[in-house]
C-alpha cells in the first residue's frame, strides 16, 4: 500500500467474504452506518451471485440471476448515496470487463451489460494500442488509457487519459506520483459542465467500437487505486460554529478546574486542619490534595475513552460536566481534610472531557480546517491556565475583602465556596448548552447484518483496548514528553524567578508574575492568527511540530543572560522585559507544537479506536505533567546546592536538562514525516515503474 501512496497498515484491513449479493448489500450498509471503517472496497461488483440463484438449479436459457442482480444493485446505489454524505466512509467499487479482445482473456460482459459496468468507481479503457520496439529493450505495448471515475452520490463521472508503455516481462513503464493523476482528475471535474455532452457522445461511440477496448487493470491498477483513494468522494465538514463554541467551553472548563485550586490550596488545607498558614507540617497534605487530581486522571482517562466508544461521545461529555459541577460544590462546602480530599478525588474521576472533546472534534473536522480547529482548542485550553488562578485566588475568602456583603453569611463559614459556586454555575451553563447543541458523532448501535457474519463477530472481539502500532505509540510518547516539558519548564521558571534578591534571585512578586503570564497568553492568541496557519500550510504538520519545539529550545539556551539582565536592572518595568519577552516568544513554539501533536495523534487513529487512543494519550500526558514539575523542583534544589559565590549557574540546571525530552519528542515526530507532499498536504509516494 505504501508503494501506491496510501498509508494503510495490514493490521487495519479486514476481509469479509459474503455468500450472496443480498448479504453484500446488507453488510456494506451496516459497515457504512457503523462508521468503524474509513474505506470499504467492493471487489468484482458484477460477479456477485443472488440468493435465488444459489438456491435454484439453473437450466439453459435461465437468466433471472442477471435481472435480480441489476435490481439489487440499482436499489443499493440509491440507498447508499445519502449514507456516504453523512458517514465518514469512502466506498470504492471495482469491476472489470473485456469486450472483443483476446489479449487479456476471453470476452466477459457483466450482468446488466455496459450499464452495470458504469457503476464501478473506476474503469480503465485502452484505446488503439500500438507495438513499440526500442533497440536493446524488450518490445512494449504503447497504451492510451482512459480513467473514468464514477461519483456515486452525485451520479456523475469524470474522465482523463494517461499514456504509458506495457513492457513485456517488466510491467508498466509509466512512472509518476499519485498526485499527477489527482490533478488531472481535478481538471476534468472543472470542465465537467462544459464538456458533458461531448463526453456522453464519446462514450456512445466507444461502446460501438467493439474490439478496440479492453481492460488493463492488471498493469496499472496501483496507480488508479492511489488516485481514487486520494480523490475519493469528498466529505463536507460537519464542524459548525455552534459545536466549536461548546467544545471550546468544555476545554476552558476542564483547564480552569485543574488550576483554580492552586492559588488557595495552602489556605484551604490550613483552614480544614485548623493550623496557621505557612506551617511546614501542612506541605505534605497540600501535595497530596493537588496530586490526587493528576493521579485520577492517569488512572481513569483510558476508561472514559472506552466508555465513549461504547456509549457515544455526547453522553460522556455531559456526564463529565455534571460530575465536575458536583465535585466543585463539595470542595467549596468541605470543612475537613477527608471531605476536601474526597471532593478532589471525585473531580479527578470525572476527568475524561479533555480526551473525549479531542475525539469529538477529530470526527467533525476535515483536512482543510483540522489544524485550525485544534489550534483554537489549544488556545482556549491555555487561556484557562491563566483564568483559573485568577478565579480561584480572586474569590477566596470574600468576607475579608467585602465584609459588608459576605460577613455573617455562608461564605464566611465556608471561605472558599464563592469561587467553587461560580465555577459550578459556569459548568451547569455549559452543560445545558452542550445538551442542546451537541449531536452524537458515533453511531454506536450494532447492525444485525454484522452479527450474522462469523468474521464480523471475530472482528468485534479483536477490538483492542490498547493502542496498537509503533507509529501511534511514538506519537503518544512524543505527546507526553511535550506535556512534561511544558509543565517542568513553567515550574522551573516559577521557582527560579521567585528566589529572593538576597540569594541573587529575581524576587518577582505574584502580581509581576501575573503580568508576565498575561503577556504570554496574548502572544499565544496572536500566534493562532498569524504564524500557526501559515507555517502549517508551508511545511506541514510534522515539520511544523519540529520547528515549533526547535524554536523553544533555541531561545532557552541564553536563559542565564535573561535572568542576569533582570537581576541587575534597577528599573521596575525594564527589568521584566527580558523574561517577559522570553516567556511570550516561547508561546510561538508551544502554540504550534501543542495543537499539531493532537492533530497527528487523531490522524493516526481510526474511527474504531479514536476515543480509546485519546484516553490513553490523556493518561500519559497527565503522568508527564505530574512528574515534570517534581523533577524540575528537585533539579532546582540540586543546582542551588552546587552554586558558589563566584559561579551561580546551578539554578539553571532544570532548563537545560528539560531540553532532552523536548529534543526526543521533536525527533520522534519528525521521523514520521511523509516522504513527499502534494499540493493538498497529503502523502504522495512515487509510484514504481514495475508493478
Amino acid at each position: 500500500m505504501v508503494e501506491m501512496g496510501v498509508s494503510l497498515a495490514r493490521d487495519k484491513l479486514d476481509v469479509f467474504k459474503p455468500r450472496s449479493a443480498e448479504e453484500v448489500v446488507s453488510m456494506i450498509q451496516d459497515l457504512t452506518k457503523s462508521r468503524f471503517f474509513d474505506l470499504i472496497v467492493l471487489d468484482s461488483l458484477a460477479s456477485m451471485t443472488c440468493e435465488r440463484e444459489l438456491r435454484s438449479d439453473l437450466k439453459d436459457g435461465d437468466n433471472f440471476g442477471a435481472s435480480d442482480l441489476t435490481k439489487i444493485l440499482s436499489k443499493f446505489f440509491r440507498q447508499v448515496a445519502p449514507m456516504l454524505r453523512q458517514c465518514r466512509t469512502t466506498l470504492l467499487c471495482t469491476n472489470q470487463f473485456r469486450g472483443g479482445s483476446l489479449l487479456f482473456g476471453p470476452v466477459e460482459v457483466p450482468f446488466g451489460g455496459q450499464a452495470l459496468g458504469r457503476r464501478s468507481s473506476i474503469r480503465l479503457r485502452t484505446i488503439e494500442p500500438q507495438i513499440r520496439e526500442i533497440a536493446g529493450r524488450a518490445p512494449s505495448l504503447q497504451c492510451q488509457v482512459e480513467i473514468i471515475k464514477f461519483d456515486v452520490p452525485d451520479q456523475r463521472q469524470t474522465a482523463t487519459s494517461v499514456e504509458f508503455g506495457l513492457v513485456f516481462g517488466e510491467g508498466a513503464s509509466w512512472g509518476g506520483s499519485a498526485s499527477d493523476l489527482s490533478s488531472e482528475h481535478d481538471a476534468a471535474e472543472e470542465a465537467h459542465d462544459v464538456k458533458k455532452e461531448e463526453k456522453e457522445d464519446r462514450d456512445v461511440k466507444e461502446e460501438q467500437e467493439e474490439g478496440r477496448e479492453f481492460c488493463v487493470a492488471q498493469c496499472c491498477f496501483k496507480q488508479v487505486i492511489s488516485a481514487a483513494l486520494q480523490k475519493s468522494v469528498a466529505m463536507e465538514s460537519r464542524l459548525t460554529c455552534k459545536a466549536m463554541v461548546v467544545l471550546c467551553c468544555i476545554s476552558l472548563i476542564d483547564c480552569i478546574n485543574f488550576t483554580m485550586l492552586i492559588p488557595y490550596v495552602d489556605e484551604l488545607v490550613a483552614h480544614v486542619l485548623d493550623r496557621p498558614r505557612g506551617d511546614p507540617g501542612i506541605s505534605i497534605w497540600v501535595s497530596a490534595l493537588v496530586g490526587s487530581y493528576a493521579l485520577c486522571e492517569v488512572l481513569f482517562s483510558p476508561m472514559w475513552g472506552m466508555l465513549a466508544d461504547r456509549f457515544g461521545r455526547r453522553p460522556v461529555l455531559l456526564v463529565g460536566l455534571a460530575g465536575s459541577a458536583a465535585a466543585s460544590l463539595l470542595m467549596g462546602l468541605a470543612d475537613s481534610y477527608p471531605a476536601a480530599l474526597a471532593a478532589r478525588l471525585l473531580d479527578g474521576f470525572f476527568c475524561g472531557n479533555e480526551c473525549v472533546a479531542n475525539t469529538y472534534l477529530g470526527e467533525l473536522v476535515d483536512s482543510e480546517n483540522e489544524a485550525r480547529a485544534f489550534g483554537i482548542l489549544g488556545v482556549v485550553f491555555s487561556f484557562g491556565l491563566f483564568l483559573g488562578p485568577v478565579l480561584g485566588g480572586g474569590l477566596a475568602r470574600p468576607a475579608s475583602w467585602e465584609p459588608q456583603v459576605f460577613a455573617g453569611t455562608l461564605f464566611e463559614r465556608h471561605p472558599f465556596l464563592l469561587a467553587n459556586l461560580l465555577f459550578a454555575c459556569l459548568v451547569i451553563a455549559v452543560f445545558l448548552l452542550g445538551a442542546a447543541a451537541l449531536k452524537e458523532t458515533r453511531v454506536h448501535e450494532q447492525a444485525s447484518g454484522l452479527l450474522q457474519n462469523d468474521e464480523a463477530i471475530d472482528l468485534q472481539r479483536r477490538q483492542a483496548l490498547l493502542p496498537r502500532g509503533r507509529r501511534l505509540w511514538q506519537l503518544l510518547i512524543a505527546s507526553s514528553l511535550l506535556c512534561g516539558y511544558i509543565a517542568a519548564r513553567l515550574n522551573s521558571f516559577i521557582l527560579v524567578s521567585s528566589l529572593p534578591r538576597t540569594l541573587h534571585g529575581l524576587g518577582i512578586s505574584s502580581q509581576e508574575f501575573a503580568c508576565v503570564q498575561a503577556c504570554a497568553a496574548f502572544m499565544l492568541a496572536l500566534n493562532q492568527t498569524t504564524c500557526y496557519g501559515w507555517l502549517v500550510r508551508k511545511v506541514g504538520n510534522h515539520a511544523g511540530y519540529f520547528l515549533g519545539l526547535l524554536w523553544t529550545i533555541a531561545i532557552t539556551l541564553p536563559m542565564p543572560f535573561y535572568c542576569t539582565v533582570t537581576e541587575t536592572n534597577p528599573s521596575k518595568v525594564l527589568r521584566l522585559l527580558p523574561i517577559t519577552g522570553w516567556q511570550a516568544t516561547s508561546q510561538l513554539g508551544f502554540g504550534i507544537a501543542f495543537p499539531l501533536c493532537t492533530v497527528l495523534v487523531n490522524k493516526e487513529c481510526t474511527a474504531r479506536n479514536r476515543a480509546v487512543v485519546n484516553g490513553w494519550c490523556g493518561s500519559l500526558n497527565a503522568l508527564a505533567r505530574g512528574l515534570g514539575p517534581e523533577l524540575a523542583g528537585a533539579l532546582v534544589h540540586l543546582g542551588c546546592s552546587l552554586e558558589t559565590p563566584d559561579l551561580r549557574f546551578g539554578r539553571y540546571l532544570p532548563f537545560y536538562a528539560n531540553l532532552v525530552p523536548a529534543t526526543v519528542s521533536a525527533i520522534l515526530v519528525l521521523h514520521q514525516r511523509p516522504r513527499s507532499r502534494d499540493s493538498d498536504g497529503n502523502t504522495a509516494c512515487e509510484l514504481g515503474t514495475q508493478l
